[in-house]
């Protein structure tokens, strides 16, 4: 009977912890308006509180750290917003052209598929692969984007507080357990190694933008700042992302310049894919807060079905910010050890700190 009583009762808390999931997914869908801001904000200070924490040591005055920083912040994103709405307005001009090349490429191989015996049709080509979905999904999750930067203020007041609160946040908390001698070491840690790799990460994605346009400029693709811009935003999900962005500049390279510039160009992205993911973001982030393949898949239909296209691109941010939190706490830390990447036992013990 006590064995019974036992398994009803672990069933019941199966039970529990499903409901429980399905509440919080659907409140999440429900707030999205008021939590996507809020969200943006919140990753817009993780990214800048290295700078502030970094002009304190300095030895600057905390408002005029806090000032400067907020400063090169609003620059940034404004400059941002900027290019990427008129690059988007081009696009969208260019858009029906940009789909009768690609419908154009799909007729020509469909025709050479036939010369080789195969026998099948344009339609049929486009139906099994439709490479102006990708357009289609770029340009939905730019829009989503500028939609979500029509709230700057909103996200740049929300931005403000959480960085003049950063400083105040360990006091804050001594006195809210009641301990002013309360070791916050580990969660100093957690907050320092999650904000370290969002700013490091922040750094590579421009770096790899860059190239990217440079690569397209150089073999005469249009769009070059557009292209560079999504694939700075893009590589916040690792390896996917990059696919996404280089899959339709290699189809537009091949349409507009031949199979030549379109063999460069993608041997271009690879080895832009190859060097930024698979040298210099190891040696300057190390392998902090990495998440295998599966949970990015997963995550990435998680967060888009939550949010959109927008969560698509916060979901890999999103996720290493709960696998941070699972990884500093007892209870949380084997399904952390999970969702992350193969490792060894010490580093799971190294947690957020940078394998360098």
């Amino acid at each position: 009977m006590s064995d019974d009583v036992q398994q009803r009762g672990s069933a019941a808390r199966v039970l529990l912890v499903l409901a429980a999931v399905v509440i919080v997914a659907a409140g999440l869908k429900i707030a999205a308006p008021v939590l996507l801001p809020v969200v943006a904000a919140g990753f817009l200070a993780l990214v800048a509180l290295p700078l502030q924490q970094r002009l304190i040591r300095w030895g600057w005055p905390k408002v005029l750290a806090v000032g400067a920083t907020l400063l090169t912040a609003l620059v940034s994103l404004a400059v941002f917003t900027s290019l990427l709405t008129s690059s988007l307005a081009a696009f969208a001009d260019d858009l029906p052209r940009l789909r009768q090349e690609i419908d154009g490429l799909m007729i020509g191989a469909a025709a050479n598929l036939e010369k080789l015996g195969w026998d099948s049709s344009a339609e049929a080509v486009t139906r099994r692969f439709n490479p102006s979905a990708l357009l289609d999904l770029l340009q939905g999750t730019v829009s989503g984007l500028v939609d979500l930067l029509s709230s700057l203020v909103v996200i740049l007041l929300l931005t403000v507080f959480a960085l003049v609160e950063a400083e105040d946040l360990p006091g804050k908390l001594r006195a809210a357990v009641g301990d002013p001698n309360a070791d916050l070491s580990l969660y100093a840690r957690m907050a320092k190694g999650v904000s370290t790799y969002a700013f490091w990460k922040t750094v590579m994605n421009a770096l790899t933008g860059a190239l990217v346009a440079l690569s397209c400029v150089l073999l005469d693709v249009r769009h070059a700042l557009l292209w560079g811009l999504l694939a700075f935003l893009f590589n916040f999900v690792p390896s996917v992302g990059s696919f996404i962005v280089a899959v339709p500049i290699v189809l537009l390279t091949l349409a507009e310049r031949g199979a030549g510039p379109a063999g460069v160009m993608a041997l271009a992205q690879l080895g832009i894919g190859q060097v930024m993911g698979s040298v210099l973001e190891p040696l300057v982030m190390g392998r902090r807060l990495g998440l295998s393949p599966l949970v990015v898949l997963l995550s990435l239909l998680i967060w888009g079905w939550l949010w959109g296209p927008v969560g698509m691109l916060l979901s890999v941010p999103l996720t290493m910010i709960v696998r941070s939190l699972l990884l500093e706490t007892q209870d949380g830390r084997a399904l952390a050890i999970m969702l992350g990447p193969r490792q060894t036992d010490d580093s799971a013990r190294a947690g957020l700190r940078p394998e360098r």
